[in-house]
C-alpha cells in the first residue's frame, strides 16, 4: 500500500489483519501466522543502532513472544541475534504486513538480506507480504521498486501498482459490498474518515481497531494531549512517540487554513472510543459506528462528540461554554470534570433535565460540568444541553439544536437556557 503522508496506510495494513485473522480456519488455514510489524510508533527503527535485516525479524520475534516484555527497547537490547527467527520463518504459513517499511532506507546495511528475507516468505504457497510505503516519485520506482540487477530492488518479484479508491459518493459505497446485510450511509463513510476504500467494514469489525491505542503513558495530560490535536487538527505538537495515535490521522484539503497550513482529522468514530476518549460512552460510539446512520442523527452525533473533547480538554470556544471557575475551585483537570450523560425518556422538559443531572451526579462532586443528551424523541427545541455545577445545583449554560436544513428554528430560545445555539448541517453558519 503506497501513498502519501497521512494518507491512511497504517489504518489500511490494521483492517487487512483483522479480516485475515477471521479468515483463519475457514478460507485460510488455521496454523497461518498473521504477523503484523511497523517500523514506526512504539517499535520505531534506529538506523544507528539496527540492521535492515534485524529490523525486520526482531519486530517479529517481539509479536511471536505476544509482547511479554512490554518495552521492544528493553526486549531488543536482551537479544544479540535473531537469525532463529529466520529459520523458523522457513517452514512455517505466514502472512507478513509491514507498516512504513520505507523507514529503512536502502543504503542500510544488511538490505540484500532483508529484501532476500520478504521473497522468501512471498514465494511460498500460503504466505504473502503486504507493506506500506510513502509516495516516491518516478525515478524512484524505477531505480528500487522494479525487477532488475541495481542493488536497491527492495524484492525481485514485480509489483503491480493499482489506485486506492476513495468514498467519494453513495454508489461508490454501496459498490464495495459485496454481499451487504445493511444499507450503507454516505455519513458512515464519513464519520469513519473516508479513509482509502479497499475495505469497508461492519459496524462490529471496526469497534476494535483502536484496542491496542498506545500512549506514551496512560496519564490524562498524555490522553488529554491527543484529544486536543484532535480540534485544532495541529499533528506536529505530537511527539514521535505517539505515532500510533499520529498514524490514524488523514488529511483533507478542505482543512487546509489561509496560510496553507495542513491540518490533520481523526475518524470520529475512532476518537470516541473507549482507547482512545478515555470515558465509556458506548451509545454515542454505537451511533458513529452505524453503518446505516442517518443524516440527521450523524450530524448530533459528530456536534456532541466536538462539544464534549472540548469541555475535557479545556478548550475554549464562543459557543461552548466551560465552567472553568468552578473546575480551579476544586483544583482538578478539566477531563476529570466532564461528563456525557443520556437522559431517559421521562425527562421532557428542560427542569426535569436538571432534575435528572443533579440526581445522578450527586455524590461524584469531581463532575462540573456535563453533556445532557435528552432521549425524548420529541423533546422541544434542543437536541442537548451542557450544565453546569453551581453552589446550589446545576444550571443549563447551553443548549444546542443541529439542523439539517437552511430555515432558522421556528421556536424561540428557552429563557432558562443561557446560551442557545443552532448550527446549521452544511455548517455554513450557526446563529445565536
Amino acid at each position: 500500500i503506497q501513498r502519501c503522508r497521512r494518507g491512511g496506510k497504517t489504518f489500511m495494513l490494521h483492517a487487512v489483519a483483522s479480516i485475515l485473522e477471521s479468515y483463519k480456519g475457514n478460507r485460510l488455514p488455521t496454523e497461518t501466522k498473521i504477523i503484523f510489524i511497523s517500523l514506526n510508533s512504539v517499535t520505531h527503527y534506529i538506523f544507528a543502532q539496527e540492521t535492515a535485516y534485524d529490523a525486520i525479524l526482531s519486530r517479529i520475534a517481539w509479536e511471536l513472544t505476544n509482547r511479554n516484555v512490554k518495552s521492544f527497547i528493553n526486549f531488543g537490547d536482551s537479544h544479540s541475534d535473531f537469525g532463529a527467527v529466520d529459520n523458523w520463518l522457513t517452514d512455517k504459513k505466514v502472512i507478513l504486513i509491514v507498516d512504513e517499511l520505507n523507514i529503512v532506507p536502502p543504503t542500510t546495511p544488511r538490505y540484500e538480506d532483508m529484501s532476500a528475507l520478504v521473497a522468501n516468505i512471498v514465494q511460498r504457497d500460503g504466505c504473502a507480504v503486504l507493506y506500506s510505503t510513502h509516495q516516491r516519485s518516478t525515478a524512484d520506482f524505477l531505480r528500487g521498486r522494479v525487477p532488475g540487477a541495481s542493488s536497491l530492488t527492495l524484492s525481485r518479484r514485480r509489483h503491480i501498482w493499482k489506485q486506492i479508491p476513495r468514498i467519494v459518493n453513495e454508489d461508490c459505497l454501496r459498490g464495495l459490498y459485496k454481499q451487504p446485510t445493511e444499507e450503507p450511509s454516505f455519513w458512515s463513510a464519513v464519520l469513519r474518515g473516508r479513509l482509502p476504500a479497499l475495505v469497508l467494514q461492519e459496524r462490529g469489525t471496526i469497534a476494535e481497531y483502536t484496542d491496542d491505542m498506545f500512549m506514551d503513558q496512560d496519564s490524562t495530560e498524555e490522553r488529554t494531549n491527543c484529544l486536543k490535536a484532535t480540534i485544532s487538527g495541529d499533528i506536529d505538537s505530537l511527539t514521535n512517540a505517539r505515532n500510533l495515535f499520529r498514524a490514524y490521522s488523514y488529511m483533507s484539503e478542505r482543512f487546509t487554513q489561509s496560510n496553507d497550513t495542513p491540518r490533520y482529522a481523526w475518524p470520529a468514530f475512532m476518537i470516541a472510543q473507549q482507547s482512545v476518549l478515555g470515558k465509556d460512552c458506548r451509545h454515542l460510539t454505537a451511533t458513529l459506528q452505524h453503518p446505516s446512520i442517518d443524516e440527521a442523527k450523524a450530524f448530533e452525533a459528530l456536534t456532541q462528540l466536538a462539544i464534549l473533547i472540548r469541555l475535557m480538554t479545556g478548550l475554549e470556544h464562543d459557543l461552548v461554554p466551560l465552567n472553568s471557575d468552578a473546575i480551579e475551585r476544586a483544583d482538578i483537570m478539566p477531563f476529570e470534570a466532564t461528563e456525557l450523560f443520556y437522559v431517559g425518556q421521562e425527562a421532557t422538559t428542560i427542569q426535569s433535565i436538571v432534575t435528572s443531572i443533579s440526581r445522578q451526579f450527586s455524590r461524584r462532586t469531581n463532575v462540573m460540568q456535563v453533556v445532557a443528551v435528552p432521549l425524548f424523541a420529541s423533546f422541544p427545541v434542543y437536541d442537548f444541553f451542557v450544565l453546569h455545577r453551581i453552589s446550589y445545583g446545576w444550571r443549563v449554560a447551553a443548549g444546542y439544536q443541529c439542523k439539517q436544513g437552511t430555515n432558522y428554528p421556528n421556536e424561540d430560545a428557552d429563557e432558562q437556557v443561557d446560551l442557545s445555539v443552532w448550527l446549521e448541517g452544511k455548517r455554513r453558519k450557526y446563529r445565536v
